[in-house]
């Protein structure tokens, strides 16, 4: 995690921070492979889907976070366009 993540996510840091603490006290054990069950990868990193949840992660492998925050943008950006073709289409109804 770099300086620019730190200071644009300073609450992710501090979670990532309490999440890493955890893992060096021997409270959280890192999954050995990817969660996904097809996916047998071993460079897994937390995916944390709740931040006020600092424990509660997904162990994913790299390529598998990626494209999750992916589907995310793209699943995001589509609710934007479809609200924006609704209030389009309300307007021309009025």
């Amino acid at each position: 995690m770099g300086r620019t993540y730190r200071r644009d996510y300073p609450e992710r840091a501090v979670v990532a921070d309490e999440l890493h603490r955890a893992i060096y006290a021997g409270i959280v054990t890192p999954w050995p492979v990817c969660a996904l069950p097809e996916c047998s990868r071993t460079d897994v990193e937390a995916h944390h889907a709740d931040y006020s949840n600092p424990l509660g992660v997904t162990w994913l492998c790299s390529t598998h976070h990626r494209r999750l925050h992916g589907d995310f943008r793209r699943m995001q950006r589509n609710a934007e366009v479809a609200n924006l073709i609704r209030i389009h289409l309300q307007g021309e109804q009025a």
